[in-house]
C-alpha cells in the first residue's frame, strides 16, 4: 500500500523524516520511531512524497501510518494518521447458494426459459463482519433489459 504525504516548514528547512506504522491499540510511545531509518531531504521548506508500506501485516488488523519530520535545527514533529488501513487478505465465504428454474432430465439440468431462473446466495466477510444476501431474478432482469433495448436501438 502506498501512502502519500506532504510537509511544510516555512521557518527552517526540512532535512529528513522517519516513517513507520502502528497497529491498532498501540500508542506512539510503543513505537521506537528513532530506530527507523532517517530519509534525508535536501533542505527543503516543502516536501511531497509517498512511501510503500511494508512489514509483517496480520490479516484483519488495522495499522496507522506514523511520520516524524526533522528541520535543520533538529526540531521534530510526530504525526499519527487518524485514518488507518485494515489488512484483508482472506476471501469471502459464500453459502446458501440456491439456483431454481432449471429443468431436470435424468442427472442433468437444463436451462429452457431464462425467465424462470432465480439465483440467491449469501456471502460473509469475516474481517469486516459484513454479511449480505443477494439474488438475481431473471424475470426482473429480462424486464429491465427489454425496457433498455428499445432505448439503445
Amino acid at each position: 500500500m502506498n501512502i502519500d504525504f506532504g510537509f511544510l516548514e516555512d521557518m527552517t528547512a526540512i532535512i529528513g523524516y522517519r516513517f513507520g506504522y502502528l497497529p491498532q491499540g498501540a500508542t506512539l510511545n510503543s513505537l521506537d520511531i528513532n530506530s527507523l531509518p532517517l530519509r534525508p531531504i535536501q533542505s527543503l521548506s516543502e516536501y511531497h512524497g509517498n512511501e510503500l508500506m511494508t512489514g509483517q501485516f496480520v490479516d484483519g488488523e488495522t495499522y496507522y501510518p506514523v511520520l516524524k519530520v526533522y528541520d535543520n535545527l533538529n526540531n521534530y514533529t510526530e504525526y499519527v494518521s487518524p485514518t488507518g488501513f485494515t489488512v484483508d487478505s482472506s476471501g469471502l465465504v459464500i453459502s446458501n447458494v440456491n439456483l431454481t428454474g432449471l429443468v431436470s432430465n435424468g442427472i442433468n439440468q437444463y436451462l429452457t426459459d431464462i425467465t424462470l431462473v432465480d439465483f440467491t446466495a449469501n456471502y460473509t466477510d469475516y474481517q469486516t463482519q459484513a454479511a449480505v444476501q443477494f439474488g438475481i431474478q431473471a424475470r426482473l432482469l429480462e424486464n429491465l433489459l427489454n425496457g433498455l433495448i428499445p432505448l439503445l436501438i
